[in-house]
C-alpha cells in the first residue's frame, strides 16, 4: 500500500489523480497546512523542505517527495503513461510544468488576483511572464484542470479545457477525458456571452458601468 501525504492545493491534487488513473488504491493521509502540520518534525523527515505531496511506498519502505519525482515514481512502477521512446517529450513537459508554468503562473495570482496593489512591479513582472507563457501555449491541444482561473483563462485564449471538478468554465469545458482527442470547441459568439455573463458575478459594478469588463473580454477574446 502507498501513502500519500497531501492538502487540497493544486500540487497536492496531482498524485490523487494520478493514483486514479493508473488504479491504484492507496491511503489519504491529509497535511493540514493551514495549521503548519506541514513543518511537525516527523513530517520534515520525509519531506526536507516542509512541502506536499510526499508518498510513502509500504512496500519498500520508500518516501519520495516532490510532486514531479512522485509522477515519475508512480509512472515507472505501473508502467503507464511514461513510454520508452515518449520520455525525452514527456520530462520536458513536467519539468517546465514544475520549474516555469506552475510557479510564475501562482505568483502572477498573488500579485494580480490576490493582493492586487501591494506590488506594482510584482504585479507587471509576473503578468509579462504569465502572458509569455500563455503565449507559447497557445497551440496547446488541450488543458486539463480542477481550477477556475486555469479553465476559464484557458477557453479565453482558445484552448479547450477539461474539467476534473465544477468550476466557474462549466458551461464551456469538456468533462470527459475519454474525448481528450476529440475536444468539443465552443464558438467565439457562445463564448462571449458565456464570459459576458461570467463577468457579472467576476467584475465590480463600477467596472461593468465603465467599460472596463467589457474591453476586457473583447481583448482576451478578439484581441481588440
Amino acid at each position: 500500500m502507498i501513502e500519500l501525504f497531501t492538502a487540497d492545493t493544486p500540487n497536492g491534487k496531482k498524485i490523487s489523480i494520478m493514483f486514479e488513473e493508473i488504479g491504484y488504491e492507496y491511503k489519504l493521509t491529509k497535511v493540514d497546512i493551514s495549521k503548519d502540520e506541514q513543518f511537525k518534525p516527523e513530517f520534515v523527515k520525509i519531506s526536507p523542505f516542509s512541502k506536499i505531496p510526499v508518498i510513502i511506498d509500504h512496500e519498500n519502505n520508500e518516501s519520495i517527495f516532490e510532486s514531479g519525482a512522485i509522477l515519475i515514481y508512480l509512472a515507472e512502477k505501473s508502467g503507464k503513461f511514461y513510454d520508452k521512446n515518449e520520455r525525452l517529450k514527456i520530462n520536458q513537459w513536467l519539468m517546465a510544468q514544475m520549474g516555469t508554468i506552475g510557479p510564475m503562473i501562482g505568483q502572477h495570482h498573488q500579485f494580480h488576483h490576490y493582493n492586487p496593489g501591494k506590488s506594482e512591479f510584482g504585479e507587471e513582472r509576473y503578468f509579462k511572464i504569465a502572458k509569455r507563457i500563455y503565449q507559447e501555449l497557445d497551440n496547446a491541444y488541450a488543458l486539463v484542470t480542477y481550477q477556475s482561473i486555469a479553465a476559464v483563462e484557458s477557453v479565453l485564449y482558445g484552448v479547450p479545457a477539461f474539467t476534473l471538478a465544477p468550476t466557474a468554465a462549466d458551461p464551456v469545458a469538456n468533462k470527459y477525458l475519454y474525448n481528450l482527442e476529440k475536444p468539443e470547441r465552443y464558438d467565439k459568439d457562445y463564448i462571449y456571452s458565456w464570459a459576458c455573463h461570467l463577468a457579472y458575478g467576476q467584475f465590480h459594478i463600477n467596472e461593468m458601468k465603465n467599460g472596463t469588463a467589457h474591453k476586457f473580454i473583447m481583448e482576451e477574446l478578439y484581441g481588440s
